[in-house]
C-alpha cells in the first residue's frame, strides 16, 4: 500500500464492507503515517445493510463502476490541486 501510495501520489479504497473499522482505516492509517496523499474511500456508510440480489445491493450502496470512477476522478482533482485531503464518497 505504501509503496502504491509513494507511485501514485493519490489512491481509491473499496469495500464491500462498512467504512469505519474496515480496510479503510487500515490504509488510511498507513498511509497518513508515512506518505500523505490524497485519498477516497468507497464503502458502507454506517448504516445496517439490507439483504437482496447481489447486483441490485451494490448499486444501492454504491459499489459499482459509476461510483468507483466517480471517486477516481474526485482523488485526481485533489491530487491535481495539491491536496492531501481525506474524504469519503
Amino acid at each position: 500500500v505504501i509503496h502504491a501510495a509513494r507511485m501514485s501520489g493519490a489512491l481509491v479504497v473499496a469495500e464491500e464492507h462498512l467504512l469505519v473499522g474496515g480496510l479503510s482505516n487500515q490504509v488510511s492509517l498507513a498511509v497518513a503515517q508515512s506518505h500523505p496523499i490524497p485519498i477516497e474511500f468507497v464503502g458502507l456508510e454506517d448504516t445496517y445493510a439490507e439483504s437482496g440480489k447481489p447486483a441490485e445491493l451494490l448499486e444501492k450502496y454504491g459499489l459499482t463502476a459509476p461510483f468507483l470512477l466517480r471517486a477516481v476522478e474526485r482523488v485526481l482533482q485533489k491530487k491535481e490541486a495539491g491536496r492531501s485531503a481525506v474524504s469519503t464518497a
